[in-house]
């Protein structure tokens, strides 16, 4: 991944923080595919209990909220280009 982001990153001249963005959407299609055989189908969830990682969401939330890009990778997860780990600070 790193090799593959180096060539695309330098002939496309991209910024570093371009190339995060890259690094963070890309995935290789066995992945993508795993992530889309784990998928909880909403009509399964019926009477479920549904656990959500508020930390992630709360980041991403707020970087929305303060003009911050959001992608949408080829797994359909939505991705933000913080670099926060194991911390939290509001941001607006």
């Amino acid at each position: 991944m790193n090799a593959s982001l180096k060539l695309v990153g330098d002939h496309f001249k991209l910024t570093k923080r371009q190339r995060l963005a890259v690094l963070r959407n890309a995935s290789a299609w066995k992945d993508v595919q795993n992530r889309f055989n784990k998928e909880c189908k909403g009509e399964n969830l019926k009477d479920e209990t549904i656990l959500i990682d508020g930390f992630n969401l709360l980041i991403t939330i707020e970087s929305a909220l303060s003009g911050g890009y959001i992608f949408i990778g080829v797994d359909g997860g939505f991705r933000d280009l913080s670099s926060i780990h194991w911390s939290y600070k509001r941001v607006i």
